[in-house]
């Protein structure tokens, strides 16, 4: 009799099993390719109509507001609407919990260790591409494609990034760090993994989830170790 009280008692205290109102897979996909729409041309959009084709002659302060307010709009907003839209429980869905203070600790270490060896494997990445890239013309063709690219990215960003004190500095890790890391992780490792789950292994839906998040990135030199770090974050969450 007791036994079966204490059953009871348990199956109370697990948390309720999310029902989707709609095929888990095809929201992913449809999560991901409507973030991927808002953000790239949403985002474009936004910044024609609120600065104009003189974009270089913008404030710096209002596009770091922009870049953080199209994080919050076109990342953050979605992932909450299809949580809600396709599971209901939203705070299930998105794994909104506190880690232990253990848990953070090792986090923080693990991605202290990652950070250097992902450094180092850009360097070999770069170096054997440049190589690769020197004897073979399709090579060649592709670095200068890719070199475009990601001088863009880094013309972009690399006005967002200058700070001329520490309250600048805090306000530019707080755009580009802290607000990102939010938006992302709970649109990527929230909505987008825990949808996976419902057709895939854990392993597979981390690498598939990862394997968006370094395309989604748009840095073509940093992809693979985007998708590295991805991976870890996968099996973080």
């Amino acid at each position: 009799m007791d036994e079966q009280i204490n059953n009871n008692h348990s199956e109370e205290n697990q948390p309720p099993k999310l029902i989707p109102g709609m095929n888990p897979l095809t929201g992913a996909f449809l999560a991901l390719a409507v973030v991927f729409i808002l953000y790239q041309f949403g985002g474009a959009i936004l910044t024609l109509l609120i600065f104009g084709l003189d974009f270089e002659k913008a404030d710096v302060n209002s596009i770091r507001l922009l870049t953080m307010g199209g994080q919050i709009l076109f990342i953050l907003l979605p992932a909450l609407l299809f949580a809600k839209f396709i599971y209901t429980d939203v705070t299930n869905t998105l794994r909104v919990n506190f880690p232990s203070r253990k848990e953070v600790f090792v986090f923080i270490g693990g991605l202290v260790l990652l950070t250097p060896l992902l450094q180092n494997f850009l360097y070999i990445q770069n170096f054997l591409f440049n190589k690769l890239a020197d004897g073979i013309s399709f090579f060649n063709l592709l670095r200068e494609v890719i070199d475009k690219i990601d001088k863009m990215v880094q013309s972009t960003y690399g006005d967002l990034l200058k700070s001329n004190s520490i309250f600048e500095a805090s306000f530019i890790v707080f755009v580009v760090a802290v607000i990102p890391a939010l938006c992302e992780e709970t649109f990527f490792r929230g909505f987008v993994q825990k949808s996976f789950e419902y057709r895939f292994k854990p392993i597979w839906s981390i690498l598939l989830t990862a394997l968006f998040f370094g395309i989604y990135h748009f840095n073509p030199y940093g992809l693979l170790a985007l998708i590295a770090l991805g991976v870890y974050f996968g099996f973080a969450a």
